[in-house]
């Protein structure tokens, strides 16, 4: 019995799949994280930059949804190789705002993103809908590090709420948690995207 043409052109193609999309996914030498700074004027406390620097550091590190793409995830002024400078990159950021969100504008995202049911029976119970009530702008950067050139540049907004019936920590601090959590979360998928082969 002679095999068939289409399950040789199968079992071929299977066979080279994986070392193929394990090839293309890593591109860069290393991807050096920063603290994002603050623009003059927002009222954040003193451990949001640190806040966001772990979590953005942690994402990119042990998520392999990210962590295919280099070689090497380093923390801010970590030593690069001369010659990597070129695969090397740098990600930088500022927050632009921060500010406690519109109500309407709010309920309507978080129906959207479905923190909140839409139907009316759930708004009787307060604890099935988690309404943002705090909104965070964000400027994201990723530079070359041989030449500093922008290969990306985007702003990001993200929301959170800052009520948990678990906590007795001030709401400021549980918003800015889950805010520095999303905004990670978020140029996380921005860089994939923007480095995507």
């Amino acid at each position: 019995m002679k095999p068939k043409p289409i399950g040789l052109m199968l079992a071929l193609i299977f066979s080279i799949l994986p070392a193929w999309a394990q090839k293309s996914e890593l591109k860069f030498k290393s991807i050096e994280v920063t603290h994002f700074s603050k623009a003059e004027g927002i009222e954040l406390t003193s451990d949001f930059p640190d806040f966001l620097y772990a979590c953005l550091l942690s994402i990119l590190k042990n998520n392999p949804k990210y962590s295919k793409m280099y070689e090497e995830v380093i923390g801010e002024n970590e030593f690069v190789e001369p010659a990597d400078a070129e695969q090397s990159l740098i990600l930088q950021g500022t927050v632009l705002e921060y500010k406690k969100a519109g109500t309407g504008k709010s309920i309507v995202l978080a129906i959207l993103k479905g923190l909140c049911a839409a139907n009316l029976e759930d708004w009787e119970n307060p604890e099935s809908c988690r309404v943002p009530d705090r909104a965070l702008r964000a400027r994201m950067v990723i530079l070359r590090r041989a030449n500093k050139e922008s290969l990306f540049d985007r702003e990001i907004e993200v929301f959170a709420h800052g009520k948990s019936e678990y906590s007795d920590r001030p709401e400021d601090v549980i918003a800015e948690e889950r805010l520095a959590a999303a905004l990670a979360q978020a140029v996380a998928g921005s860089v994939k995207k923007a480095l995507r082969p």
